[in-house]
């Protein structure tokens, strides 16, 4: 009787841990089908713990968790990425790679400026032969909002852990949620799956405008992933368009991260 109840309860850990990466994975295609409209990761409090070790942000490990393993290859950029690469490797099985070729690369949200704005201009667009080698970036924000299904702002700022989606309602921008947030700057994205355009706010100029400069032309590019501390994820696939649509305290942009 005792190993039975062994045996079920390992199944039962085994079917939570599927049911967490399908979810997880839920997220991010519905992100990518919908760029620059916030979805949100549950489950942040099962990778708490390796997250802190890493140096990341558990949303991050949640979608390391759903996208890497033994065929994927990763990149931690920064002078504190190699013990996160490691811990990473050893935990998912992928192969650990120069950011400039690795399919998968994680900018934390400790490394900023000119360094995280090299790490994205240099990582692969792929081929038009081979379009999809095309590297997917998972950025880490202080400052994320945008809306969400409901028309409702979302998100995360450098002054709140959580900002409520019913806490600034119609009328209103994302501006207005983010007024007093540092270095956070407005983007506006158009292009497949937007209808019209959608705006975010993000703390992460340096890396969209990185992503601006690149100018690679589809089908080959770079998807972003913008990610918080509160589990809310912000995609902005290569096939979309991003501009800047102004700093949220001056009226321009700001990139002095």
């Amino acid at each position: 009787m005792t190993t039975s109840t062994a045996r079920f309860e390992r199944n039962a850990d085994a079917d939570q841990q599927a049911f967490r990466l399908q979810a997880t994975f839920r997220v991010l295609l519905d992100a990518m089908a919908r760029p620059g409209e916030v979805q949100r990761l549950f489950g942040l409090a099962d990778e708490a713990a390796l997250a802190a070790r890493a140096g990341l942000m558990p949303a991050t490990m949640l979608l390391a968790d759903a996208l890497l393993d033994s065929a994927t290859s990763l990149a931690v950029t920064g002078e504190e990425g190699t013990r996160a690469e490691r811990l990473l490797v050893r935990r998912f099985h992928a192969c650990a790679r120069d950011q400039r070729s690795a399919a998968y690369v994680v900018v934390p949200v400790s490394v900023r400026g000119d360094v995280a704005a090299a790490c994205v201009q240099g990582v692969t667009a792929g081929t038009l032969e081979a379009p999809h080698l095309g590297a997917t970036c998972i950025v880490e924000c202080s400052t994320l909002l945008g809306r969400g299904r409901d028309g409702t702002v979302t998100g995360s700022s450098s002054n709140a852990s959580h900002v409520a989606p019913d806490q600034y309602g119609e009328p209103g921008s994302v501006a207005a949620a983010v007024a007093s947030a540092q270095a956070a700057t407005e983007w506006r994205i158009t292009g497949p799956g937007v209808d019209g355009s959608a705006v975010i706010a993000c703390d992460r100029g340096d890396v969209l405008r990185a992503r601006v400069e690149r100018e690679d032309e589809f089908p080959c590019g770079i998807d972003v992933v913008l990610v918080d501390g509160a589990g809310h994820v912000i995609a902005i696939p290569r096939s979309s368009a991003i501009e800047c649509a102004g700093a949220l305290e001056d009226g321009g942009c700001s990139w002095d991260m």
